[in-house]
């Protein structure tokens, strides 16, 4: 069993509202009031005047300080992106964060085939690898700059941010245990962002069938019933999106967490991580509620976990 012990998140003290976003990518006027009124982005955090290094670094220094962790302990390091290359050929960033953080029994490694999904992706790696080690702990960090426009807007779906997240993950706890991971890949949207305009109106829907089955799926595979959830986990990507969702599965909108899209907008793999964050601030978790994560990764994978709090 895998739980997760901790989770922090690094949201950058600058922020854009949508219309300057807007103007520096040049979308036109009436499409940025359809990000705001519609999409419900708001404000948008940027960090690009900090190195990626110490970006990604923060929520890992806050979780060893928070949980006065021994070092020699964390054995695994894993940095979710989606920007496939973020540094200089034969340069690892998160190779250069463990040895600044001296963490040199942790094994560093970055995940990325997945986008935005390689959270979850990263969640069902630890469960297989930590299955018969008690003692080491992970930490998974999710973390990208937009700094293209090809990977600072979605067309027609969001704008991204910056800010990075971390969890803290074992094979003992006391909350976050969990029960059940769920992922499907539908290899026909492979093309991403640059899918064309028929095969994107298809993806679109399809996109909440898609999403509620993957969440339904693993919430049938933890031997559960969905009207034990307490609260969805989502991704940022936008407010319609997640509306569809809410109907497909006849639910009220209320049962996903969705206040942070128009303080932070989508900030690639690390949403489910701050959201988490969120909620224990909140409060809104009482000891033994179900709870799912739900994110997806362009190209396409479908993904979501449930946990027990």
């Amino acid at each position: 069993m895998l739980y997760i012990n901790d989770a922090s998140c690094f949201i950058p003290d600058r922020f854009r509202n949508i219309e300057e976003v807007g103007e520096l990518l040049g979308i036109h006027k009436n499409h940025i009031k359809v990000y705001r009124k519609m999409y419900g982005i708001e404000n948008i955090p940027t960090a690009l005047d900090m190195p990626l290094h110490n970006f990604i670094k923060k929520p890992i220094e806050q979780l060893i300080k928070k949980n006065k962790l021994n070092k020699d302990h964390i054995k695994y390091l894993i940095h979710c992106h989606t920007a496939k290359v973020i540094s200089p050929f034969l340069t690892s960033i998160i190779r250069n964060v463990r040895e600044d953080l001296c963490l040199h029994n942790a094994n560093a490694f970055a995940i990325s085939v997945n986008n935005c999904a390689s959270t979850i992706t990263s969640l069902e790696l630890m469960q297989h690898v930590l299955q018969k080690d008690e003692t080491s702990k992970a930490i998974i960090i999710a973390g990208d700059y937009a700094f293209t426009h090809v990977l600072q807007i979605i067309p027609n779906t969001s704008i991204l941010g910056d800010a990075s997240s971390a969890i803290l993950v074992s094979r003992k706890g006391e909350k976050n245990k969990l029960l059940s991971i769920s992922t499907q890949t539908e290899g026909k949207y492979a093309k991403g962002i640059w899918l064309s305009t028929l095969e994107a109106s298809d993806f679109e829907t399809r996109y909440a069938h898609l999403l509620s089955s993957v969440m339904l799926n693993a919430i049938h595979k933890a031997g559960i019933t969905q009207d034990k959830i307490k609260i969805i986990i989502p991704h940022n990507v936008n407010l319609p999106s997640w509306k569809r969702v809410a109907n497909y599965l006849k639910i009220s909108l209320d049962k996903i967490y969705l206040k942070n899209i128009k303080h932070y907008s989508h900030c690639f793999g690390a949403d489910i991580f701050i959201n988490l964050v969120s909620i224990d601030r909140e409060n809104i978790l009482q000891a033994g509620d179900y709870y799912v994560m739900a994110t997806v990764g362009l190209g396409a994978v479908f993904a979501a976990a449930v946990f027990q709090y």
